[in-house]
């Protein structure tokens, strides 16, 4: 079963092949690996939608592979209708906007709110698509963090995960980006288990239809 997981970026493509963990046999591959360069405009009201167009729009370039895509972004409560997590990148800045200047833009935008106002959730949904068709589409939150009041020194900004290094875990007393590859596994569990039997069932009914 090929396998194409719709971006380059090498922690979705990680995140992505937990998700396949109960896929036997399964071939993965990035647009990379197999020459396709689009950039894909994401007009979705909501994360599920962006998921298929992304999905939808590889598969028409690679009708021979199974593509998953997903989307991803962070749920603010406390923020009502000033923040919506489908835009949650371009709300925090420009495309030339630092990781840096991205987590303190969010941390400015929480700017007197505190305890439970300044908790927040992160949402993903994937899509699965195949010659050019949605197969399905789900989407599931993680437990939830809260913002850091301020940039200190628990403050961990790594490439591409602004938001990573200000979301305190106060079960393990450090931001998400410092966990340990056992404490994201906790902290991961539901959604990982929840999208690996999701896929696992998809992609189970499609391969008994190709046959």
């Amino acid at each position: 079963m090929k396998i194409l997981l719709a971006t380059n970026n090498p922690a979705k493509i990680a995140l992505m092949k937990k998700w396949c963990l109960l896929i036997n046999g399964a071939q993965f591959f990035s647009p990379n690996d197999l020459g396709i360069d689009i950039e894909v405009l994401e007009s979705g009201k909501t994360l599920r939608e962006n998921a298929e167009i992304k999905a939808r729009e590889f598969s028409l370039r690679a009708p021979s592979h199974i593509v998953i895509a997903n989307d991803c972004g962070v749920d603010i409560p406390s923020l009502g209708r000033d923040w919506k997590k489908v835009w949650t990148n371009r709300q925090l800045g420009s495309k030339q906007s630092s990781d840096l200047e991205r987590a303190a833009s969010l941390i400015e935008l929480m700017k007197g709110k505190a305890g439970e106002d300044r908790k927040i959730s992160w949402s993903d949904a994937i899509a699965l698509a195949y010659n050019g068709k949605i197969i399905d589409s789900f989407e599931k939150a993680s437990p939830h963090g809260y913002i850091l009041d301020k940039m200190d020194e628990r403050a961990c900004i790594l490439p591409g995960s602004p938001i990573g290094g200000i979301d305190f875990r106060s079960e393990f007393g450090k931001v998400y980006n410092r966990l340990t590859e056992e404490e994201l596994m906790i902290i991961d569990k539901v959604v990982n288990e929840f999208f690996q039997e999701k896929v696992k069932d998809y992609l189970f009914k499609l391969n008994s239809l190709q046959r």
